[in-house]
């Protein structure tokens, strides 16, 4: 497969929207897999049980899918064999369990190369099986190897990698990692009894900024610390792995040449992190006028003078505030803030800050009435927008049986 996209589309049965059973030879590059919907188990499911040769996913770009069950499920593979993800964006995808890659009864060597899974989410939310790689169980013949390298992921409920033995047998597996930023450390990696765990001294474990990941665009900030963070080549569980030579959008990397690559899909072109503000913001809830919050901190100063912030309302510019890194009690509105050497007065850096009111929930109503009186082929289905769900992307409600309330409601049903 090349140059193809796969998007705005409902599945269904196990592998819903992509299933390939007995995958002989893989090689696939910019595949876009976009707003899918699946009932199945899976979104994606494809057997490499007689892999002839090194199969790999170059440049695939996976976001916007939903699952009842797990993402992208990868079966087996072959002793001797690797399976490469390079350039890899897994992002803002929903499974009711494991909401990123799924290896299973795999063997031979799983290389992770510069690639970004991140904000993927599971309805379910409890535990490992959360986590956004997950290891069902080795092959029983072979002790396979995962390989993540210059790479970024982040954790659910505390887990970024975890696995599940279904057999319960005695299988051994080797997980390594090397100059990529896992959110948790190596904490989040949860090999259980079975694996063998590695990780290197060249992995970060805090600076990861995205321009806008809430709107998509995962690409570092010029103060994130992934760039200039990975490296150009690697020897790893004695595979020797190199970072691709472009970015997903085609950027060459490294960028600058001669410098060290960035974690992740894609490149920036700064060879190491900027000083510059990065920026939390607490908007206000859909009936909060005063309850926004902005902290600013000035990331990647290695000075000895202190640093000084000043603040100013862009709507209500005679509106006071304090030289400190945090504001509360905001309005919704533009706010600026400027970070500067609290000896000389040299401006670091400034930026302007927004805070948003979020809109108000609504309801609609896409249930399913019965065929005929008595039948139980109906449903029950809500889509719920707005307010300030959970996680970004979870909602918490109850739906109640009228007629069991309708003694205490007053309402009679013939």
């Amino acid at each position: 497969m090349r140059h193809v996209e796969i998007r705005d589309n409902t599945g269904g049965n196990d592998g819903g929207l992509i299933r390939i059973d007995g995958t002989r030879y893989w090689d696939t590059k910019d595949v876009h897999v976009l707003n899918n919907t699946s009932n199945s188990n899976r979104l994606m499911f494809i057997n490499m049980w007689d892999l002839q040769s090194n199969a790999v996913f170059d440049s695939w770009v996976v976001e916007n899918n939903s699952t009842s069950e797990e993402l992208l499920f990868i079966n087996d593979g072959n002793d001797g064999k690797q399976i490469t993800f390079q350039n890899l964006l897994m992002v803002n995808n929903t499974a009711q369990n494991r909401p990123g890659l799924v290896f299973d009864n795999y063997r031979g060597t799983i290389n992770i190369v510069n690639s970004t899974i991140y904000g993927n989410s599971s309805t379910n939310n409890t535990g490992n099986y959360s986590a956004q790689i997950f290891a069902n169980y080795p092959n029983e013949s072979t002790t396979p190897t995962i390989n993540i390298f210059n790479s970024i992921v982040d954790a659910n409920n505390g887990y970024a990698f975890s696995w599940y033995d279904w057999n319960w047998g005695s299988y051994s597996f080797n997980v390594n990692i090397e100059n990529s930023y896992i959110e948790g450390g190596t904490s989040s990696i949860d090999q259980g009894s079975n694996g063998t765990k590695n990780y290197g001294t060249s992995n970060i474990s805090s600076g990861i900024y995205f321009m806008d990941a809430a709107n998509g665009d995962y690409a570092p900030t010029p103060v994130s610390s992934a760039i200039g963070a990975g490296a150009s080549t690697i020897t790893m569980g004695g595979i020797a792995l190199t970072a691709p030579l472009t970015d997903l959008y085609g950027n060459a990397r490294p960028n600058p040449s001669g410098t060290d690559p960035d974690l992740g899909a894609i490149e920036a072109s700064d060879s190491i992190p900027n000083i510059g503000i990065a920026a939390v913001v607490t908007n206000n809830g859909f009936c909060q006028t005063t309850s926004g919050a902005i902290t600013a901190n000035l990331l990647n100063y290695s000075g000895s003078d202190g640093v000084a912030y000043s603040w100013t309302s862009l709507s209500n510019p005679s509106q006071p505030f304090l030289p400190t890194t945090q504001q509360t009690g905001l309005a919704s509105g533009d706010y600026a803030v400027v970070a500067s050497n609290a000896t000389d007065g040299t401006v670091f850096d400034s930026i302007v800050v927004t805070v948003n009111t979020a809109p108000a929930i609504s309801i609609v109503n896409t249930s399913t009435d019965v065929t005929c009186f008595g039948d139980d082929d109906g449903e029950l289905s809500f889509e719920i927008y707005g307010g300030n769900p959970l996680g970004g992307s979870q909602y918490t409600y109850s739906i109640d049986y009228q007629e069991l309330l309708a003694q205490a409601d007053g309402v009679v049903f013939r």
